[in-house]
């Protein structure tokens, strides 16, 4: 009803005195009722228009939060305000540049800024400050835009003190950034003089001190720095950044000195990013002072603190991970790889995890890290004479070895590495998880390397060592398929040169249903003419071949060709590892043919023969005695005896006496078997040492030494555990034992008489 009193003319002209008034809430209220008018004509709409725009813009310029439903409508008005082919005013420019603004619309916002600079817009440092804060957040490439703004800026004669420094401030951090240290320094320089209040001039004398820093002049910007630091007070922003760059200096030449300046950031600028950077400090100098826990602790903290206050300027996760990089390659490098690792992991486990070139880097470096260090617990394991410290470091290679191979692993699955580097890399876990002793998992990776890769360089190898791995789980057909495939498609190979022993040791495990396939061979690599271009007699896998050719030879009851077999190959190399059980199987092999004389003696009438036999019986038994104490030697020097050799070793011990009671020599034999006695005190083997003994004295005709044997018996009777009488092979029971000594008591043997030795055998002791 009201409107019907007045023109629109009075309405518009009324709403434009309520604008005028800052009454915005009426304004807004008249002028978009007046504006649903059809009456109105072009003009008053661009006036209501105009001022809807207006109250929209005044009333959200104090709000921190703003509406995108009415910054929408701002334009709607803002649009409807300008009359056609009107250009903008300097006002009106910058009435947008602060909506787009609010709208995150910042290159639209440093556009209409310029446009108003280009009109005159009258306070220009003002205006070029926010095209200098606004052009980074962009987001487009404004680099030349954003120098030449600044240049602009800084050129001005009509700055402010406060302004210039700014301006140099912003100079000098992207001179610093683009690497342009010199340029930073000169600028600052020049600058310097020209600055008269203190707080500026330290801000500058500040920069000008990093700039040297950069520079790699450390000298020159740490009395800069000190003189700041006595002339601010103790917790000023600038002494912060004095402090943190003074730890940066002092780190690696006077760690002790850098964490104090890190600690009293830490201590007066908590829950700061400056609290973060000492943290971050602290634990690169703890960590170069070698106190590891106090590192590990500060980094930790810092993580922690930095997930608290979020992304800033000063510290972020990129500069921690650089830090924790710098203190694990110097640990590295001062042989604590130890600590190393731990940094190192630390540092892996807080990248990013689509940084994909990052963590392949940091995978390398943990998995050769690992690998070294096993190395060096390997060389220290040489040098141990404790068995519980070996234990322990065994335990520890192993384990730095396994993680080596998971790391080589993960590494060979990342998308930075190629195809073959791939491959390389698996072939590199695969051997540290043989080296971690843990075959099941070596298998997996040469399984998934051959079928992955078949037509690789490594296959041959590859190949082998799965031969080997599934031969040491007794998956010995497995092992014969991969030993085939490489003697046919790989001969040449060193590891196809290897593969027809290996072959035969297989066949050689099966049992002796597959003697005969090890036989054959084995005879192919050391008798056919057509193999000698591969296995010439000075080879190494001639020389095994004839070792394990001669074994075969022994277990197959083929004495004279064992004999034959293993002499050659002592002949071609005496120091071979299996020379120890070469010679003992010839000395046992003389003492097999030795006993098929004997058997052929009793077979015969021929006197002659018999005599030739008994003869030639005499010439093996000392040569297998002989032989004995060769071996005994031999295998004594093993540093690290297997089993079967330290049941070698026994057995010779005991031959040896056999052979030497066997030819009579009775006094010999007697030492003989103390010596038997004196190295398997604890077993039944010298209990039968003992019955020897007493048959040798009673072959000597001293009996009253027999009485002293069967006592010490009794006394080892008492020591023996219980389960000496249940070794392999040994059917005497404690209570037979304790029998055959009663029996000689109650024999009357004791009490010699030759009226009863001419009724017994002579010789009742051998039972």
């Amino acid at each position: 009803s009201n409107l019907k009193k007045n023109t629109l003319e009075d309405y518009v002209v009324q709403s434009e005195t309520l604008l005028v008034n800052q009454d915005y809430t009426n304004a807004g209220k008249l002028a978009s009722t007046v504006l649903e008018e059809p009456k109105l004509n072009p003009e008053q709409k661009i006036r209501l228009n105009r001022i809807c725009a207006q109250i929209i813009h005044d009333t959200e310029i104090p709000l921190k939060v703003h509406s995108d439903q009415r910054l929408e409508a701002f334009h709607k008005y803002f649009r409807d305000s300008i009359p056609e082919d009107r250009p903008l005013t300097i006002d009106e420019h910058l009435m947008l540049a602060n909506v787009f603004e609010w709208q995150s619309k910042y290159k639209n916002a440093v556009d209409h800024i310029g446009s108003a600079i280009d009109l005159g817009a009258e306070d220009v440092v003002t205006l070029l400050k926010r095209k200098l804060e606004l052009l980074p957040r962009t987001g487009y490439d404004i680099e030349q835009q954003y120098d030449q703004t600044l240049d602009e800026f800084g050129n001005r004669d009509d700055l402010s003190e406060d302004d210039l420094v700014w301006a140099i401030d912003l100079k000098t951090e992207r001179l610093f950034r683009n690497g342009e240290f010199t340029q930073a320094v000169d600028l600052i320089s020049k600058t310097l003089p020209r600055i008269k209040e203190e707080k500026n001039h330290l801000s500058l004398a500040y920069s000008l001190a990093l700039g040297e820093y950069y520079q790699n002049q450390p000298d020159r910007a740490e009395p800069t720095l000190r003189t700041i630091l006595n002339q601010l007070p103790s917790r000023d922003e600038l002494v912060a950044k004095v402090l943190f760059l003074l730890g940066r200096i002092c780190v690696d030449e006077r760690p002790e000195e850098a964490e104090h300046f890190f600690d009293t950031l830490i201590s007066n600028y908590p829950h700061t990013s400056y609290h973060l950077a000492g943290l971050v400090g602290k634990g690169q100098s703890c960590a170069m002072m070698f106190r590891f826990t106090d590192s590990t602790a500060a980094y930790l903290q810092a993580l922690d603190l930095l997930n608290e206050i979020g992304p800033n300027k000063l510290i972020g996760k990129n500069d921690i991970n650089q830090s924790l990089e710098k203190a694990s390659e110097y640990l590295s490098k001062k042989d604590h790889l130890t600590q190393a690792l731990a940094l190192a992991k630390l540092e892996y486990d807080h990248l990013d995890v689509d940084d994909d070139q990052a963590r392949s880097v940091m995978l390398v470096r943990l998995g050769t890290w690992h690998r070294q260090l096993a190395q060096l617990q390997s060389e220290r394991l040489e040098r141990v004479a404790s068995n519980q410290i070996a234990e322990s470091l065994k335990g520890q290679i192993h384990e730095n070895y396994h993680r080596a191979a998971e790391y080589l692993l993960e590494l060979s699955s990342s998308p930075t590495i190629l195809d073959r580097q791939s491959a390389q890399i698996l072939w590199q876990a695969s051997a540290c998880y043989e080296k971690a002793n843990l075959p099941d998992d070596a298998q997996r990776i040469l399984e998934l390397f051959v079928k992955k890769w078949p037509n690789d360089t490594l296959i041959p190898e590859a190949l082998f060592k799965l031969a080997q791995i599934y031969q040491s789980k007794n998956d010995f057909l497995s092992a014969e398929t991969n030993y085939k495939i490489l003697i046919a498609d790989f001969a040449r190979t060193p590891v196809g040169l290897q593969s027809p022993v290996a072959l035969a040791q297989c066949y050689f495990a099966m049992g002796s249903n597959y003697y005969t396939q090890a036989e054959a061979v084995l005879r192919e690599m050391v008798e056919d003419t057509s193999n000698q271009k591969l296995y010439t007699p000075e080879s190494i896998e001639f020389r095994k071949a004839m070792f394990l050719l001669g074994k075969i030879y022994y277990f197959t009851g083929q004495y004279d060709r064992c004999v034959a077999r293993l002499e050659e190959a002592l002949e071609r190399d005496s120091v071979n590892r299996a020379s120890p059980e070469a010679i003992f199987l010839i000395a046992q092999s003389y003492r097999k043919i030795s006993e098929d004389n004997l058997k052929k003696i009793s077979q015969t009438t021929d006197r002659s023969l018999k005599n030739s036999l008994a003869m030639a019986r005499q010439e093996n038994l000392k040569r297998a005695k002989d032989l004995y104490t060769q071996s005994i030697a031999a295998i004594e020097k093993v540093s690290s005896r297997s089993e079967l050799e330290e049941n070698y070793l026994q057995q010779a011990y005991i031959d040896r006496a056999d052979c030497l009671f066997d030819l009579g020599q009775y006094p010999q034999a007697i030492k003989a078997y103390e010596q038997v006695i004196d190295h398997y005190e604890k077993t039944s083997a010298a209990l039968a040492s003992y019955v020897q003994i007493a048959n040798a004295y009673q072959r000597l005709g001293q009996y009253g030494k027999i009485k002293a044997v069967l006592e010490r018996m009794k006394w080892l009777m008492q020591q023996l555990p219980d389960d000496a009488f249940a070794e392999p092979g040994k059917p005497f029971s404690r209570r037979d034992w304790q029998e055959w000594i009663d029996w000689n008591y109650r024999s009357g043997l004791l009490d010699y008489q030759p009226e009863y030795l001419a009724k017994t055998s002579g010789d009742p002791a051998n039972f």
